[in-house]
């Protein structure tokens, strides 16, 4: 475990462009080439939190707490528009040219340029549901707090899977071989093809709020409430 530098809370760990990327919950954006030693790279004035940021091969995109924001460089975001209001989006993934992102109230937006965004109610409307494309099957695939999974080939049409697990899952994260679901009191499982599921042990009782891996390091590396990577 290692202490991040600032005292804010930890909301979302991405690995983009080969660098870990960490967001907090004032809007701060850290990077990090080793996972141990973190620099600010960009400082919200509104203190938005961010709760999820992914990229597309040209434009980053960042999502929160009635945010939408997107940029090509990290330091300079421009809001858009979303198709929700008064919502938390609690995921974002990209794949198929799409990005997806995922909302406390069930709602999926999807954007093809992180600008333009079109949004819908889909089956399983649970709250707390979190995304992620996997490069494995060419699929989107979510999980909400009713312990029930989806998968997709376009995030537009889903089809139900069996996930095996009540506890309120906030992260998804892929690796070479596994998917790792992770969530509230310290709760994680895996899979190998996000469609079937096992329990594991995370070795901590709090809440995981984002895990990623870096292929720089070649290990995930996950972020919780209590001020820990």
């Amino acid at each position: 475990n290692f202490t991040r530098p600032t005292s804010n809370r930890n909301q979302t760990l991405e690995s983009l462009d080969n660098t870990l990327l960490l967001t907090q919950s004032n809007g701060t954006i850290l990077y990090s080439n080793t996972g141990t030693s973190w620099s600010t790279i960009y400082t919200s004035n509104s203190s938005v939190e961010i709760t999820a940021l992914q990229k597309s091969p040209n434009t980053y995109v960042a999502v929160g707490n009635s945010t939408i924001q997107y940029s090509n460089d990290l330091i300079t975001w421009q809001s858009v528009v979303g198709p929700f209001s008064n919502v938390t989006y609690t995921d974002l993934s990209y794949g198929n040219n799409t990005f997806v992102a995922f909302t406390n109230t069930g709602g999926i937006a999807l954007s093809q340029d992180g600008i333009t965004w079109k949004g819908y109610r889909p089956p399983g409307t649970a709250l707390g549901n979190a995304g992620i494309f996997l490069s494995s099957t060419n699929t989107f695939l979510r999980v909400n707090s009713f312990g029930e999974a989806y998968t997709s080939e376009d995030g537009d049409i889903w089809i139900t899977r069996t996930f095996g697990a009540t506890t309120n899952i906030f992260t998804l994260a892929q690796g070479p071989v596994s998917v790792f679901a992770g969530g509230a009191a310290g709760g994680l499982r895996s899979s190998t093809n996000g469609l079937v599921w096992a329990a594991n042990t995370s070795g901590t009782t709090s809440t995981i709020n984002s895990i990623v891996y870096s292929p720089d390091l070649s290990r995930f590396v996950m972020v919780g409430d209590r001020k820990s990577v």
